[in-house]
């Protein structure tokens, strides 16, 4: 009960990053039937670049999801692109900055035409990384107010 809710509130940032790209995507959608190879947009910290992976780009999980959605019947015929630009050690803010990954998201979105039929977003992990230093009040006991506001500070609320 005394546990802090971070985790559960990362992945609700997550899924809500997840929808507004989804949106976005297919707010520019293309003309149907267009004949580019639709693609499979990620963006993101070191998970979803793969770090930790014997092999980053096969054995990430971007990686991975990318092989079986090649492999489904939606896209043996036609294919699909991988562009994942993720990059290792990046925190949430950095997906905003100028030339940053959502910059280059929705140059890449511009581009295909809407052609980016999935998109992931995996970011917010080394932001919560703050909160296990040495010196952090949640490292002992995450049911102080110390902690609680070290959370909001890190969450930006």
């Amino acid at each position: 009960m005394g546990r802090p809710r971070v985790p559960l509130l990362a992945a609700f940032l997550s899924l809500g990053l997840l929808l507004v790209a989804g949106i976005v995507a297919q707010h520019h959608s293309g003309p149907a039937g267009a004949a580019q190879t639709p693609a499979y947009l990620a963006l993101g910290d070191s998970i979803a670049y793969g770090v930790g992976a014997s092999d980053p780009a096969q054995q990430g999980y971007v990686g991975l999801v990318y092989g079986r959605l090649r492999e489904s019947d939606r896209y043996r015929e036609s294919g699909l692109d991988l562009v994942n630009l993720s990059v290792p050690g990046a925190v949430s803010a950095d997906l905003l900055l100028p030339g940053g990954q959502l910059e280059a998201a929705l140059d890449e979105i511009e581009a295909r035409d809407g052609g980016v039929e999935i998109i992931t977003i995996d970011i917010g992990g080394n932001d919560l990384l703050t909160l296990a230093r040495r010196d952090s009040p949640c490292l002992s006991e995450t049911d102080t107010e110390d902690c609680r506001r070290e959370v909001r500070d890190v969450l930006g609320g």
